[in-house]
């Protein structure tokens, strides 16, 4: 599965995302390219470079890529490393001129879905961290009461919740908001469920 964390998007002063100036490092590339209506990839690789007497020594490349939906002001970052996901994001801040926001859209789901009966969303596993820090998954063929009273009850415990989105899309949502697609769900299908999350809960 690929992890994507969401970014709320605040402009700065134009009504328009556009980039503002290249990145100053030999050691960075940054690519940016339209691959669906108002989505746009973004790529960012760099170097880590530090000095050992007075030798600079190279690292491995990084690489971070993150989708841009214009519409939504959204941003959705593709990694697993916080400290990779932070610089990427300074630098987006400074070529698109924008404040990035974390957005906490496990407790907006959270909410929304013990406060009203959805049909546009359902659960149907719980990851929960028992005793001895083991995880047990609970897969969910309840009545909607027993689910929220499932839910309230293993709130504290809950590490991820894996919902349907529609009739046919589902996808796994943790306490920090990291969102997980299976691998093989194509790009076009992605596009589609990250759009109507936007729809619903963003």
């Amino acid at each position: 599965m690929a992890d994507v964390i969401i970014f709320n998007i605040d402009q700065k002063q134009e009504n328009t995302i556009k980039s503002k100036r290249k990145l100053s490092s030999p050691f960075e590339s940054f690519t940016d390219q339209y691959i669906s209506e108002g989505v746009k990839e973004i790529v960012l690789k760099w170097i880590d470079s530090i000095k050992f007497k007075d030798k600079i020594i190279r690292r491995e490349p990084r690489v971070v890529s993150a989708l841009m939906f214009e519409k939504y002001n959204k941003l959705l970052v593709f990694s697993e490393s916080e400290s990779e996901i932070q610089y990427f994001c300074v630098k987006i801040e400074e070529k698109y001129n924008v404040y990035l926001k974390e957005l906490n859209l496990y407790q907006q789901l959270y909410n929304k879905f013990l406060s009203s009966n959805s049909n546009k969303i359902k659960v149907i596993a719980l990851n929960i961290k028992e005793q001895f820090n083991e995880e047990n998954v609970l897969n969910i063929s309840d009545t909607e009461d027993e689910l929220s009273f499932i839910l309230r009850t293993n709130e504290e415990h809950t590490i991820s919740i894996t919902f349907t989105l529609g009739e046919d899309k589902y996808l796994t949502m943790d306490k920090r908001s990291v969102i997980s697609i299976p691998d093989n769900v194509l790009e076009e299908e992605r596009l589609k469920i990250y759009e109507e999350l936007f729809e619903l809960y963003a």
